[in-house]
């Protein structure tokens, strides 16, 4: 086992029977996304937190003036701190994908048996939201949802 496995498994083994429905809140991830790159350009897109958990979905990227889109996103990562522990992840091989039939946003990240993802709606939704969810084996472990969205989604601009 890597330290990231080891860490994986402490996060998501301590959030394990957390199904939780707390009401989760949105906060400014771009300088947590800012500690954990080296990369020149970066942004944050989506954020939840609540009393367990902190997650951040976060991109670097290039500029691009001459495009319709300021910042063009080129890779993905999910940060995600462990309140009861104070450790953080940051999970590198984001898959990305949109089902269009439904117009949501789906993020996610496995290591081992863990599988974490982010999902979100179109802002253009009649009510967006996003949630953060933990997978062991296909099954899931953790889920948290917030209502509203204050940062744009890849595809959006």
């Amino acid at each position: 086992m890597n330290k990231v496995t080891l860490i994986c498994t402490a996060i998501a083994g301590s959030l394990f029977v957390s199904i939780n429905r707390v009401k989760a809140q949105t906060f400014d991830a771009l300088p947590f996304c800012a500690t954990h790159t080296t990369a020149e350009h970066y942004d944050s897109h989506l954020s939840l937190n609540n009393s367990d958990v902190k997650v951040a979905l976060c991109s670097e990227g290039s500029i691009d003036p001459a495009g319709y889109c300021y910042y063009t996103p080129e890779k993905f990562f999910i940060l995600v701190n462990d309140k009861s522990n104070g450790r953080t992840i940051k999970l590198e091989e984001v898959q990305y994908d949109v089902v269009q039939s439904s117009s949501v946003h789906i993020f996610k990240s496995s290591v081992d048996e863990f599988t974490y993802q982010v999902a979100a709606s179109s802002v253009y939704t009649a009510n967006p939201w996003t949630s953060f969810s933990i997978f062991k084996n296909g099954q899931k472990t953790f889920h948290n949802i917030r209502y509203g969205h204050e940062y744009g989604l890849v595809g959006d601009c």
